[in-house]
């Protein structure tokens, strides 16, 4: 099919040449022109047919490398989310460390606070616990609330890798490492 174009020109052609040709005594006729412009012309189709192979090649290959920098832009840009991802999970770890660490302080302090109050006939401090009670329950719901936060982090960090991973076996079978 790419040889297709080429052999119409030269079928196109031919009868203009033959009908070039002079007129009159068929022994006039110079067969010698006529195959020399035969050649020629074969010589310049071969040329066209060449350069249009190379071009062929040369467009293929434009375009794998243009999907090439398109998937080293991706990777450029999923690696650099992944670290911003990473970052949320340590920053919101830090911040289940510091919340744990507090929670266990008031944990203990309610414990004191039972063993020293163990009628709790006074009101105060009744209302007191309560509070302490309250606090405690928000703390263990934050708590929770973070944990699920940075497992919602990591699954995205796990499917970005998988997608990288992707590109990357793309990239990798296109550049033959």
């Amino acid at each position: 099919m790419k040889f297709r174009y080429p052999l119409i020109v030269v079928l196109m052609l031919l009868p203009s040449i033959v009908g070039a040709a002079p007129t009159g005594d068929p022994a006039a006729v110079d067969n010698d022109a006529v195959a020399t412009e035969l050649r020629a012309l074969a010589g310049s189709i071969d040329r066209l047919t060449q350069v249009l192979e190379s071009k062929s090649v040369s467009d293929e290959q434009d375009t794998l490398l243009q999907k090439l920098n398109l998937a080293v832009a991706y990777l450029n840009f999923r690696s650099r989310r992944i670290e911003m991802l990473e970052q949320d999970v340590q920053s919101a770890k830090n911040a289940l460390a510091q919340i744990e660490s507090t929670l266990n302080v008031w944990l203990k302090q309610q414990q004191e606070m039972e063993v020293d109050d163990q009628p709790l006939v006074d009101e105060a401090a009744r209302q007191r616990n309560e509070e302490f009670e309250m606090r405690i329950n928000l703390l263990k719901e934050r708590v929770t609330r973070i944990d699920n936060e940075i497992i919602v982090l990591e699954n995205k960090i796990y499917e970005l890798q998988d997608q990288i991973d992707s590109v990357e076996q793309f990239v990798q079978k296109n550049l033959d490492l």
